[in-house]
């Protein structure tokens, strides 16, 4: 049994990344590294010392108007800018 488990082992993948949802949305997954010797690469060339930007984006803000009705006959107007 020692010899299965020892060869499970070496047939496992090393592999690291993430995948995002941003509004609803799923981005493209980010792979940081797929085999060991490239995580030992990243390792020794000090790729992990500095932050890695994985989202970056712009928003388009619009103006928001919105007009509710009040029991009594008022109108209650909210804005938003």
């Amino acid at each position: 049994m020692s010899t299965q488990s020892s060869s499970t082992d070496e047939e496992e993948s090393t592999m690291a990344g993430m995948s995002l949802h941003v509004l609803g949305q799923q981005l493209r997954p980010l792979i940081f590294f797929r085999s060991t010797s490239e995580l030992m690469g990243h390792v020794w060339s000090g790729a992990g010392s500095e932050p890695t930007s994985v989202f970056r984006a712009n928003l388009l803000l619009a103006d928001y108007l919105d007009v509710k009705p009040l029991i009594n006959g008022f109108l209650v107007e909210q804005t938003l800018k």
